[in-house]
């Protein structure tokens, strides 16, 4: 298969590769080198990606929809990617940056996660994460940091949120009824719950 000039594979050496809007939609690239490389935009829906080298990737806007990143080294850029319904068995998933990432329906455990990530109900959650119409009931999200994330009409109905950081979290038409609280969660406003200021969600 050729991107942009260069020819993908599996075990493809494309370090420094410039493949940025290419459409790679099951493109099969298991255990190639894509460190390095810019892929502003690229379609990865259905790749394997299997053990591929994505240390010092820009995959902005990436679009990972259904790919196979297991066991894969991703260290780069991943700001305003969609893995949803991706496979991270095994992944070492450290991006530098995750700011508006979107997910639901993930496979498997990462081998590791990003400093303040978690993989609650096959959601990527953490600061800045798109969790637009997510589906988190029930979910243990206790101490998880949302900062920032955007909740919009998501269902966190019953969860537990003790100790949770919502500051300057999105939370229009979120879905909160039983939800619980502890002193130590800190409301989008920045105050606590409890606090006669704090806007935390109305649990009933």
């Amino acid at each position: 298969m050729l991107a942009s000039g260069y020819l993908v594979g599996p075990k493809a050496n494309l370090n420094g590769a410039v493949l940025n809007g290419d459409d790679l939609s099951n493109a099969s690239l298991n255990g190639a080198d894509l460190s390095n490389t810019s892929l502003h935009d690229v379609n990865f829906t259905g790749a394997n990606l299997t053990g591929a080298n994505l240390t010092n990737a820009s995959a902005t806007g990436g679009n990972f929809t259904g790919a196979n990143l297991s066991k894969a080294l991703v260290y780069g850029l991943f700001d305003g990617a969609n893995l949803t319904n991706a496979n991270l068995a095994g992944t070492y998933f450290n991006p530098l940056t995750l700011a508006s990432l979107s997910s639901g329906g993930i496979i498997g455990a990462p081998a590791s996660m990003a400093t303040g990530w978690s993989l609650v109900h096959g959601y990527l959650v953490g600061p800045q994460a798109n969790l637009i119409g997510a589906n988190l009931n029930g979910a243990n999200l206790a101490g998880v940091v949302f900062a920032g994330a955007n909740l919009t009409n998501a269902d966190i109905t019953n969860a537990d949120l003790s100790g949770a950081n919502l500051s300057t979290s999105i939370l229009a038409g979120v879905h909160a009824t039983g939800v619980t609280y502890s002193a130590l969660t800190t409301c989008p406003n920045g105050h606590h719950f409890g606090d006669p200021a704090a806007n935390c969600p109305s649990a009933s």
